[in-house]
């Protein structure tokens, strides 16, 4: 189980008996960077970045103030300028970590945690426990360049020396080169251990060479989540529609490793429905052919792997590199390679800020909005939702106030049959622009930390709505993400009748993906005060993200009309700004 603030830092993490339970994410800084990790035990875990918001060090003691790895004088300094005795706040700002037992100043308890680490320059720090800290080096572009241990170890079994990787990267952010260095002792080998180049189709790795450029293993691609109607990644190569809409997602069918002349070991790939690789078939010719289960993985929401079964005892449930999401996983770092960013299980996000900055959220870290059951990240910097009318990038809904551009909850287009509408025109403008706002406000409530969103405890009309907003949270959010794609991102095209079928207020061309379902009024409308424009606007925008009418349907046109502003002003409320409209 875990718990986010309310823009979505995790704080506390639980999961069984199969990590520590009542694990706190202490403090997080002003740019929403987890700075210390709290797990059972005296010592707290420390995270350091560079200026640049990458990560440069994790596994280190809280106490470890400069982020060198060790507990030293100059980490000595650092707390002398804390230490302001008990029941008195600390000296200087900042101090967060040197308060050892979160009591709120630095005393003598404090200064007997440091003395505990304490261990001088370029020695792992006494308390260091199972902590085991980690250096990591990027580039100009924001590339991890080099994971090692900070104080390596080795037994006298290469097996189970530790190792150092590093990492070459083309024009495209595409890792074209990984190496692995085994510690020896007293350095680093200097010749790899592992040498691997990659080549690729698009964003799909298609074959692995190894230092003297002899085919090591072979990926055969096939249609991703996107599925036949999602449009090729417009950032990648074209390589036909599904390819790479969702970055390869789902899409991996085979794997292929020399073995012998003619007879090559192969393997198929099936997958659960988030497109997570679920088991390898291994195939063999024959004859008679035959196709036997060799590997069965298992995943929590954020990628660690819970269960993972080697059934054939063949070894290639580790030997594959392709797991969650169909990423590449790093055994060495226990991180998953995505084209722009690397995600660490462990925190359950990125190592580094998002490259497309608060397009993709207000938080630079965070993995797929907090929802990874129901959202997908293609390639490490934008969530996408997807399903059989393909894939859309929730990034494109901005979460700010700004909404992102000009064009936002505009009326594109205007035509008007004979001029009678003239009159109102500008009264649609403004419904478009509310609704749209509306909607927006509804969703990056439902995408926050919505599960801290409180219950209202009157009236019984509000509590209605929460309990069936609550219920269909995912179904809700599906609606709304599209409508704000599809209906309001680039404008509304309003187009006004003369006449229409008896009984008709306004209607769409029906749920139409990529294409205009433009807005169409009815003469009916001519009266409409704002109020009512603006519900019949609203009404008909969700129906872009497929609602329908049906009363059968808990989450109908009808029901929106009412659901969503109340949903925008409740979480006002909660906010401490305006209260919500009463139906």
């Amino acid at each position: 189980m875990r718990t986010n603030d309310s823009i979505g830092n995790r704080k506390t993490h639980t999961e069984g008996d199969r990590t520590p339970p009542g694990v706190n994410y202490k403090n997080t800084n002003a740019v929403n960077q987890y700075e210390e990790i709290t797990w059972p035990g005296p010592v707290n875990e420390a995270l350091g970045y560079d200026a640049d918001g990458d990560m440069t060090g994790s596994g280190l003691v809280a106490d470890d103030f400069d982020h060198d790895g060790d507990v030293d004088l100059g980490d000595f300094g650092f707390f002398q300028g804390c230490f302001n005795g008990p029941n008195r706040p600390p000296r200087q700002a900042g101090c967060e970590q040197a308060d050892a037992d979160d009591d709120g100043d630095v005393d003598l308890a404090d200064q007997a945690v440091f003395q505990g680490c304490f261990n001088g320059p370029n020695r792992p720090p006494n308390c260091l426990g199972s902590l085991k800290p980690m250096r990591y080096a990027w580039d100009a572009e924001n590339r991890l360049v080099e994971a090692a241990p900070i104080f390596p170890q080795c037994s006298g079994d290469p097996e189970v020396c530790d190792r150092k990787v590093t990492f070459e990267y083309d024009y495209m952010n595409r890792r074209v080169r990984k190496q692995v260095f085994a510690w020896n002792g007293t350095s680093w080998n200097t010749t790899p251990a592992e040498d691997w180049r990659f080549v690729y189709d698009g964003w799909n790795v298609v074959e692995v060479l190894n230092a003297s450029g002899e085919p090591q293993q072979k990926y055969t691609w096939g249609l991703d989540l996107s599925g036949l109607a999602g449009a090729t990644e417009p950032r990648a190569p074209a390589s036909g529609p599904g390819i790479h809409g969702a970055g390869g997602i789902g899409g991996l069918l085979a794997r292929e490793e020399p073995q012998a002349v003619g007879d090559p070991k192969r393997h198929w790939y099936l997958y659960d429905a988030n497109g997570n690789v679920g088991q390898l078939l291994k195939y063999v010719a024959g004859p008679p052919p035959t196709v036997t289960l060799a590997a069965h993985y298992e995943y929590d929401p954020y990628g660690n792997t819970i269960r993972k079964d080697d059934v054939d005892q063949s070894g290639v449930v580790d030997a594959n590199p392709f797991r969650f999401s169909t990423k590449w996983f790093d055994p060495e770092t226990a991180h998953y390679a995505y084209i722009f960013r690397i995600l660490d299980l462990r925190l359950g996000r990125w190592l580094s800020r998002d490259p497309i900055e608060e397009r993709g959220g207000l938080v630079l870290y965070t993995f797929v909005a907090n929802r990874p059951t129901t959202l997908y990240d293609a390639l490490g910097r934008e969530a996408m939702w997807c399903e059989s009318l393909g894939c859309v990038d929730i990034s494109d809904i901005v979460y700010d106030s700004g909404f992102g551009g000009a064009s936002f909850g505009t009326v594109s287009g205007f035509v008007d049959c004979s001029g009678q509408w003239a009159g109102i025109q500008q009264s649609i403008r403004n419904a478009v622009s509310t609704a749209c706002r509306v909607m927006h406000e509804a969703h990056a409530c439902l995408a926050g930390d919505f599960e801290n969103i409180p219950r209202p405890a009157a009236p019984a009309w509000e509590q209605v709505y929460w309990d069936v907003v609550r219920q269909t949270r995912d179904q809700l959010l599906e609606i709304l993400q599209v409508a704000l794609h599809e209906g309001c991102r680039d404008g509304v095209d309003v187009e006004c009748e003369c006449s229409c079928e008896p009984g008709k207020d306004a209607y769409t061309r029906g749920c139409v993906w990529g294409s205009w379902a433009n807005l169409h009024l009815c003469p009916s409308q001519l009266k409409a005060g704002p109020s009512e424009l603006q519900s019949i606007v609203l009404h008909e925008l969700t129906h872009y993200g497929c609602s329908t009418d049906k009363a059968s349907d808990l989450i109908n046109a009808h029901n929106l009309e009412k659901y969503v502003p109340w949903l925008a002003g409740w979480c006002k409320k909660v906010a401490g700004r305006n209260p919500p409209v009463s139906p």
